[in-house]
Formats: structure tokens, C-alpha cells, sequence
């Protein structure tokens, strides 16, 4: 309960990231600073994204920082001028990259074949060591000879398909279904520039295949429907590429 006197050339600042648990008293202190969209622009959110990506993953993140830049310094102008957005759902730009990068962090993981260079324990570690154990992350268990090469251009091809795949489900997710085809149409060009898979089909139709690094139909991965009689009528669900897409992208 001392209170410090503070010389009138002394400052005490205190930055947090949010005022959640803060009281009306601690609210009515604090100066608040708001940058708007327009002026902060979107390059600074893949900026820091980059910077703490590459912790997990240093052979990557400077590709899917430039693979991210290139496309949505292409996309967001098309989509702005050529394209319509879903009625009543209007985005900003921040937005459409924020969820660009927040896929790319999901689906770019040990889930889906990623060795991240440090094991943070993210991905279904111990909850203890998490919790408990203040000892350094441990390095990324050494590879057999000469199987590094083999796994790096797996996780390489993985990485381009996961960028153009989450392009088309983030920076393109909002697009009214009247516009899907331009968009796709302008798109195609600049993910097959670093992506050589990327098919001439619908491409929200498509869906990564980690065992094989390739782009397969979403309806090859649909699967079989087993009837339940047990099963009230209105809680049975027919599964369907466009369900298992959906389903896909929540679970993951």
C-alpha cells in the first residue's frame, strides 16, 4: 500500500494486451491508442506472424512469408474491385489475413506431418512438462542418415499446398458464390507460380492428402455412411464433400 513519489520527469508506462479483468477504476486510467486499418495496413500482421513462426519452423517461414505477401498484395485489390462478398457479411482486410495466417499456423503443425524444430508441447504433449518443467524445449530428435533430405522436401511440398489452400479458404472464404469462379480463375495463376500442384479444378473442391503431399477431391475423403435405426431421424447426417469440407476446416 506505499505509494512512490515520482520526480515530474519520471513515467511509469505500463503496455498490456487487453483489459478483460481491469476495473472501471484501472479502465478510466488507461490511454488507449487505435491505429485504423487503413493506416496500419496488413503487411506488419505477416511481419510479426513470420517472426514467431519461424521459432517453430526456421526452414519455412521465410517461403510462406513471401508466398503470403505476394498473394495477398494480388488477391485483396481483385477482390475489392471484381469480386462480391456474402450479403450482410462484410470483411476488412485485416480480417481476411488474420484468418490467412491463423490457418496456416493450424494446419502447418505435427498434426498434419510438421517437425517443429522445438517441441513446445502444443500438439498433445504432457500437460506436466507444459505446466511443470522449466527446462528448455528439447531440440528436434536427430534424423536417421539419409532420410533428411527425403522428409524436408515432403514437409516443402506440404507447405506450398497448405498456403494455396488456405488462401483459397481464408482471403476467398467470404466471396459470394457468383464471384467464386472469377476469383479462382485469377488465383490459380499465382498458386501454381510456387505451387506446380495446384489443379485447373474447383478449387474449393480440393483438399490436401498429407501421406501423399498432393491435392485430392474433397468427395475421394468423403466417408461411408452407416445407418443407425437407433438413431432419432433428426440427428442423422449424411456425410458430404460439402460437409466434410466444413467439417475439415472446424475440427481443424
Amino acid at each position: 500500500g506505499e505509494r512512490i513519489k515520482l520526480p515530474p520527469t519520471m513515467t511509469m508506462m505500463f503496455e498490456v494486451q487487453d483489459l478483460k479483468v481491469a476495473s472501471p477504476a484501472t479502465v478510466s486510467r488507461c490511454g488507449m491508442v487505435y491505429l485504423e486499418p487503413v493506416q496500419l495496413g496488413w503487411k506488419p500482421l505477416i511481419i510479426s506472424w513470420g517472426e514467431t513462426f519461424k521459432e517453430r519452423y526456421p526452414t519455412l517461414a521465410d517461403s510462406l512469408r513471401k508466398w503470403t505477401v505476394d498473394l495477398v498484395d494480388k488477391a485483396l485489390p481483385f477482390i475489392r474491385s471484381e469480386c462480391r462478398e456474402a450479403p450482410g457479411i462484410p470483411s476488412v482486410d485485416g480480417n481476411l489475413v488474420g484468418s490467412f495466417l491463423r490457418m496456416l499456423t493450424t494446419f502447418i503443425s505435427p498434426r498434419h506431418g510438421f517437425k517443429p524444430a522445438v517441441d513446445d508441447g502444443e500438439q498433445g504433449g504432457n500437460p506436466r512438462k507444459r505446466g511443470g518443467d522449466k527446462s528448455p524445449s528439447s531440440p528436434r530428435s536427430p534424423k536417421p542418415p539419409g532420410t533428411t533430405q527425403k522428409v524436408d522436401k515432403k514437409e516443402q511440398a506440404l507447405a506450398r499446398l497448405y498456403c494455396a489452400f488456405s488462401a483459397m479458404w481464408s482471403l476467398g472464404a467470404n466471396i459470394h458464390e457468383a464471384s467464386r469462379g472469377k476469383f479462382q480463375d485469377f488465383m490459380r495463376g499465382h498458386l501454381q507460380g510456387f505451387c506446380a500442384d495446384t489443379p485447373d479444378t474447383d478449387l474449393y473442391s480440393m483438399t490436401v492428402d498429407d501421406e501423399n503431399a498432393t491435392f485430392v477431391p474433397v468427395a475421394s475423403v468423403v466417408p461411408d455412411f452407416i445407418y443407425d435405426d437407433t438413431v432419432p431421424f433428426f440427428n442423422i447426417l449424411v456425410p458430404t464433400a460439402e460437409t466434410t469440407m466444413q467439417r475439415l476446416l472446424v475440427e481443424n
